[in-house]
């Protein structure tokens, strides 16, 4: 979700940060699941979506093979509700044996039914759409089966 200004968190005395958007570097042990947020023309954001990593989506995905999914965000549609960017994940579930997940856009249920479509997306994340009652959990599931 994004605020305007920025929601600042104080870190507790002692606490060690892990950061969670890291440009992935091969190789990591014991991949699971692999969140890449991607910016524009497909590069992977990094420092809080702020700056380009310099690698593709694309030619990470081919770094995990052992990895059990990607959760794919398109950083510029999160939150938005305009609909996920449904080329690009289809190119990347295209271009790899492991699920993807959508992650990022979705508003509708059209934009559910849409995804829908592609048997080779392994799934969804949805949020906003959820929590400002656009549609419930319950008519998310029953377009997805």
């Amino acid at each position: 979700m994004r605020t305007d200004p920025p929601v600042s968190v104080p870190i507790p005395a002692g606490a060690r940060p892990k950061a969670t958007d890291a440009a992935p570097t091969p190789p990591l042990a014991d991949v699971r699941v692999l969140d890449l947020s991607r910016l524009v023309a497909g590069n992977i954001a990094t420092h809080g979506w702020t700056e380009s990593s310099g690698r593709m989506v694309l030619d990470v995905l081919a770094d995990y093979p052992s990895a059990s999914a990607f959760v794919i965000t398109d950083i510029s549609r999160d939150g938005m509700l305009v609909g996920p960017d449904v080329e690009g994940l289809v190119a990347a579930a295209a271009a790899t044996g492991v699920p993807v997940i959508a992650s990022g856009g979705v508003g509708t249920l059209a934009h559910l039914r849409e995804l829908a479509a592609f048997p080779q997306l392994g799934g969804v994340i949805v949020g906003k759409a959820i929590y400002e009652n656009r549609f419930t959990v319950a008519e998310a599931v029953g377009v997805l089966s």
